[in-house]
């Protein structure tokens, strides 16, 4: 490479990322890792204010800076239906556990009512959903195109066929099915719930 004396030069610091390494050869989660990078704490803390953060290799600065990259600490709302205490309690610790310096998670309680219009209207940043799975683990409600429950608008033909063939059985077809979705999340899976029955002791007998 040629280095002309002409321009001027200014450093930049970054986060490099070995491409041969799992997972780093995913594009989505090298996205994911710079997106949760406190850079303006960077700048604020660790260089006392000399320093301008910036999310691409062109300075801020620069009169051709996109806006759109402006570096601001992000905000987003977790929405879910207020009648239900468990999931409240659920939405508040994912809050806690998603929030970052660069990121803040908040939750947005609404009667279920106005919880289910917003989620119609694609009226959200997240939600937090509840739905019962058929015994062949059926997800074409929430994966498929024009599907009952994908309020977010997913659509991965790769995905919803494989899903198709998950229901046909068979551990490779289970494989590959679990590889499309974890390389394309179109949701977050959290819990499976049990059902529990409580007894005084003694109530009955020989229970297993």
């Amino acid at each position: 490479a040629v280095e002309s004396t002409d321009v001027p030069t200014t450093a930049m610091q970054y986060l490099g990322f070995n491409l041969s390494r799992t997972p780093l050869g995913d594009a989505a989660v090298r996205r994911a890792m710079s997106g949760v990078i406190d850079r303006g704490t960077l700048v604020s803390s660790l260089l006392s204010g000399h320093g301008t953060a910036a999310q691409l290799p062109i300075a801020p600065q620069d009169a051709n800076y996109p806006d759109a990259y402006e570096y601001r600490p992000r905000s987003l709302a977790l929405l879910v239906n207020e009648e239900n205490a468990f999931r409240c309690a659920v939405a508040e610790s994912l809050c806690a556990q998603l929030t970052t310096a660069a990121l803040t998670v908040t939750v947005r309680e609404l009667p279920w009512g106005e919880y289910a219009a917003a989620l119609e209207a694609g009226d959200f940043d997240l939600y937090l959903g509840e739905v019962r799975l058929t015994a062949d683990w059926d997800a074409g409600a929430l994966l498929d195109a024009g599907g009952a429950l994908n309020y977010g608008g997913f659509v991965s033909e790769q995905l919803s066929a494989r899903n198709d063939a998950l229901l046909l059985g068979g551990n490779a077809s289970a494989a590959r099915y679990a590889e499309s979705f974890v390389e394309e999340t179109p949701f977050a899976p959290l819990l499976f719930k049990s059902k529990t029955v409580l007894t005084p002791s003694g109530l009955v007998d020989d229970m297993i």
